[in-house]
């Protein structure tokens, strides 16, 4: 029963507050005047506005406008074709989009659409997709059928009398059997499948008969909205006819019905209901039936019609507007309205709050519980307490001592198995008898009677009906645990007891299926009573430091511990001394470690209310949906959870109280996931709109490595839940992306391949069936390419080559400058010193006259002196010209020309090369022996007086001449040394040759061409 204490003089309120969720321009809407919701197959919501034609995912909303193609800025209505393409009604006339799946974003996404063959164009102001998969549309006077496909135009009875207004259609719905119900201005209309039209009047008053929507149910049956009738529901028989007056259209309506059973077994029966049956206003401007309940709309707030009774919905309820223009349902459940204020959503699994109708200050709630009829009631602040049955609320307030106060966090009051209320003040605990509970209390329970200290905490009634009873002020003196006996006589204070903390306040309690009491510590820590002694567990037992907000046990036995600091702690095998905790917390997906109340659902399924909003943890799965404001709940600090016998969740806020039914939270399903956007390098790629499964391959260039990848969800309802993860090809983990994150970004990616896969993950833990992807190829910079690579390799090949030539060709023209220095060496200074050797043994015996033999000895010593230089001079490393080789040459020869009386002349032509260019050792060599050697042949051979040097500059070579004035010398015949051919030799080791020519008239000429780079 409910309790006494709520008398009729208590304060009776229906302030239920459904979740309704209102976006705006604010949020993104083209305008927040919405005339129409449409959800399309890819789960997109389409929104017509005063202001362009808004389309949402779930997170943002993107709006087309004129620079889309929009002939007009207000769109009426919108419809997606079987083929995918989109129809929209504007203000400028009806309007397609360019093709069935979304365009390029750089091209207009709609143009006007002309139906073929059609002169005049039809003005169409409605449209339709039947159960055929035929597009309708609707205009004035007439129907025009397969818009999308071969139209053809069905004509209406435009026949009026001179009050009659055009006939002008303003809705069409199609059934099973291909019949087209079409709502006008004018009444119903039926075109049969083979062209014929019906007619019928629904509303013959004065007002007229003006229809402004129709659909079609599950069953059915027709559901009509009348702008003055109210709501009318035909059951047409089996050939689609309806019950008229005899020999007029007007249909006959069956009297004394108040829901649809027993007439709606009647074919061809036709049924009225108005404000009288609880519509809130007779103006029904939208329908829409979602099993088992159907939506009505009007022009005063919403009406829910369960098959029984209406229950109607206004502003007061949570509505920004009670003027409704659209109800769409859409494919997870929830319920879409357009009003001039806004779009509407009604979440399929969103909370309903309540707020008593008490002072605002005294709203925060302390105790949710239920009464022995398993009525909710509710404690707030200043010991309010207000029983919810239904949508009625009663509210009354308990009478305390005067100047009691109550501490954070404190019960605040406790009803009792035996209907009774217990208030928890600072001045004691007070008892309320069982018929006068508004009255002062029965007892008041103080230290005098033994309690620890006067400010009750919390209190708990076991099931053996002893009452524990916990104070605490903050003051530890006054702190502690009591016990009543369950007929109230005996107090008794637990202080000093075995194995039960001194002076500690206790926070909560519950007690499991085998009798054991478990009671949670305020100042952090847990006793297990046994019946017989009790048993802490602190932080060496696994149980953190920190207050313990509440204990549960749950359907399977076990012990669920909420804390203020660590999150969650379970426990599953109670019966044992040493206790093994499993620990939830933000780790594992809880919104806040900071929990304050825990409800069982079930064996496997706990709700956590926090800091932060509610938690709902799947055991078996570990997965956590949380719900926020944003789902109807009246706070986001969560006070208090229970769970009636009804099965209703209850979560208390300092806002007021919210509910929810455990079937109401519904699972969507695998997330779908699209690829949204790419950019390469800061730069966007055109994508299709809205987006795309894969994309790809793609190219990037060595300086476009940084790549950005947008994703998205149709997450309708659960985008603080829907979680994200990708991997790149070849990786086996899914990796985790940031919470509201819907991009990931990489940097400087290296050279190759790569294959990008991205899943959305629902709140139920489901991924995507088919994660999107995107597929593509970082080239390498242009010195890691193959051909540069080879290209590079051939030329180190070259150079390492030409090093190694060098290398051998300097090992080479050492080797053969020590055979020619051993060669000289032995040939001219060895044998002078041998015969220097010789002389002089000759000239120690005394057999040789002495002065013929050392004017021998001078002249081979000085021979060999200058052998000597000229080895010194060839390896001198100092740099040597052709010219000052030349002046060199002339120094040295000048004498031996002088001691045969012939006048020496050198000439050297002045030209860079010959005076700047150095010489080789081996150049200098050979140069200098081969003119040398003509030199002493002309000055020993010639006979002549003139001797002549001569060097130029010939072509790309070196011309030198050495010329006398002699006898003649064909150079073969007067070489016994083979001074001629060492000559020849010497001229081709530097790329040259050698000639002899006579020099008229008598003398002789030896020229040397010679390539002094070689």
């Amino acid at each position: 029963m409910v309790v006494t204490l709520l008398i009729l003089c208590s304060r009776i309120t229906s302030a239920e507050r459904l979740p309704f969720r209102t976006y705006t321009a604010a949020d993104g809407l083209g305008s927040a005047f919405v005339a129409h919701v449409m959800q399309d197959r890819a789960g997109f919501l389409w929104f017509s506005t005063r202001d362009g034609l808004s389309r949402y995912n779930g997170y943002e909303f993107v709006t087309f406008g004129a620079e889309d193609g929009l002939t007009s800025g207000t769109a009426l209505l919108s419809l997606e074709a079987p083929s995918g393409r989109l129809f929209v009604i504007t203000n400028g006339g009806l309007i397609a989009s360019n093709q069935a799946s979304g365009t390029s974003v750089h091209a207009p996404r709609f143009a006007p659409f002309l139906i073929r063959d059609a002169d005049p164009q039809p003005n169409v102001h409605a449209l339709a997709l039947g159960p055929t998969g035929i597009l309708w549309g609707g205009g004035t006077g007439n129907v025009v059928r397969d818009l999308d496909g071969s139209p053809s135009v069905i004509q209406l009875d435009t026949s009026r009398g001179p009050a009659q207004p055009v006939v002008r259609v303003t809705g069409l719905s199609e059934d099973r059997h291909g019949r087209l119900w079409v709502a006008t201005n004018r009444g119903l209309y039926v075109a049969e499948p083979d062209g014929a039209v019906r007619h019928y009047t629904l509303y013959d008053k004065a007002d007229g008969d003006v229809l402004h929507t129709v659909t079609i149910d599950g069953t059915d049956r027709i559901w009509i909205g009348h702008r003055f009738a109210g709501l009318i529901v035909l059951v047409p028989d089996s050939t689609g006819a309806l019950r008229c007056r005899p020999g007029t259209d007007a249909v006959m309506y069956a009297r004394g019905h108040r829901t649809l059973e027993g007439p709606a077994d009647r074919r061809g029966t036709a049924m009225r209901f108005t404000t009288a049956d609880g519509l809130t206003n007779n103006n029904v401007t939208a329908i829409c039936a979602m099993p088992p309940d159907t939506w009505i709309g009007t022009a005063g707030g919403l009406t829910r019609f369960d098959g029984r009774t209406f229950s109607g919905i206004t502003m007061n309820n949570g509505l920004c507007s009670d003027l409704i223009h659209s109800l769409t349902a859409d494919d997870q459940g929830g319920l879409w309205i357009g009003s001039p204020a806004g779009a509407m959503c009604l979440p399929p699994d969103g909370f309903i709050t309540v707020v008593p109708e008490i002072p605002a200050a005294s709203l925060p709630v302390a105790t949710i519980g239920s009464d022995a009829d398993g009525t909710p009631y509710v404690v707030t602040r200043d010991w309010w307490v207000s029983t919810i049955k239904g949508r009625i609320v009663r509210s009354a307030q308990l009478t305390v001592p005067r100047g009691a106060a109550s501490m954070w966090a404190s019960q605040l009051a406790y009803h009792d198995r035996q209907g009774r209320w217990w208030a928890l003040t600072s001045q004691g605990l007070c008892r309320y008898g069982k018929r006068s509970s508004t009255g002062p209390p029965e007892r008041i329970y103080t230290e005098r009677d033994g309690l620890p200290g006067s400010q009750i905490f919390r209190m708990y009634e076991d099931s053996r009906g002893t009452y524990w009873i916990g104070t605490r002020t903050g003051d530890p003196q006054d702190d502690g645990l009591a016990t009543l006996s369950p007929d109230l006589s005996t107090l008794q204070d637990l202080e000093g007891s075995p194995g039960l903390p001194p002076r500690r306040a206790p926070s909560c309690f519950t007690e499991d299926s085998s009798g054991r009491l478990w009671i949670g510590m305020y100042s952090g820590g847990l006793v297990r009573w046994n019946g017989r002694t009790f048993r802490s567990y602190g932080p060496a037992d696994g149980i953190p430091e920190g207050m313990v907000t509440d204990v549960l046990v749950d359907g399977a036995n076990r012990l669920w511990i909420a804390t203020a600091t660590s999150g969650i702690f379970r426990i599953d095998d109670l019966s044992r001394d040493s206790l093994r905790f499993i620990q939830y917390s933000r780790a594992n997906g809880l919104t806040s470690n900071n929990v304050r109340c825990l409800a069982s659902e079930d064996a496997g399924t706990l709700w956590a209310g926090t800091v932060r909003g509610v938690d709902r943890l799947e055991v078996r799965t570990g997965t956590v949906r949380h719900f926020t404001m944003n789902d109807g709940l009246a706070g986001d600090f969560v006070t208090a959870a229970h769970r009636d016998p009804a099965g209703v969740m209850w979560f208390g806020t300092f806002q007021g109280v919210s509910s929810k039914r455990p079937d109401a939270v519904v699972s969507t399903g695998p997330p779908s996931i699209l690829i949204t956007g790419i950019r390469i390098g800061g730069e966007p790629i055109a994508l299709q709109d809205p987006g795309v499964g894969s994309v790809g391959p793609l190219t990037l260039e060595d300086n476009q490595g940084d790549l950005a990848i947008d994703f998205s969800s149709t997450a309708l309802y659960a985008t603080a839940n829907v979680r994200y993860q990708y991997a790149i090809s070849g990786e086996t983990i899914w990796r985790d992306i940031s919470l509201r994150q819907r991009t990931v970004s990489f940097a400087r990616l290296a050279p190759g391949g790569y294959v990008f896969h991205v899943r959305a993950i629902g709140p139920d833990g489901t991924p995507s069936t088919h994660p999107a992807s995107v597929s593509f190829t970082v080239l390498p910079p242009f010195w890691r390419t193959w051909w540069f690579i080879l290209v590079s390799v051939g030329v180190i090949a070259c150079v390492l080559l030409l090093l190694y030539r060098a290398r051998v060709r300097k090992l080479r023209e050492l080797a053969r400058l020590r055979m020619r220095l051993a060669s000289d060496l032995h040939d001219e200074l060895a044998s002078n010193l041998s015969s220097i050797a010789m002389f002089g043994a000759l000239i120690r015996n005394g057999t040789v006259e002495s002065g013929a033999l050392l004017d021998r000895i001078t002249m081979l010593a000085t021979g060999s002196a200058e052998v000597v230089r000229e080895i010194i001079w060839s390896i001198d490393p100092n740099v040597e010209t052709v010219a000052s080789l030349m002046n060199r040459l002339r120094d040295m020869m000048v004498t031996a020309c002088r001691a045969r009386g012939m006048r020496l002349t050198v000439a050297v032509e002045d030209d860079d090369e010959l005076t700047t260019v150095d010489l080789s050792p081996e150049q200098r060599k050979n140069l200098w022996m081969m003119l040398k050697e003509a030199m002493n042949n002309a000055i020993k051979h010639s006979g002549g007086t003139e001797l002549a040097v001569a060097v130029r500059k010939n072509g790309d070579g070196v011309l030198a001449t050495v010329t006398d004035n002699g006898r003649g010398w064909n150079g073969e015949a007067a070489d016994p040394g083979r001074g001629s051919a060492t000559m020849r030799m010497r001229a081709r080791s530097l790329g040259g040759t050698m000639s002899v020519e006579p020099h008229p008239p008598t003398g002789t000429r030896i020229v040397f061409f010679l390539h002094l780079d070689k």
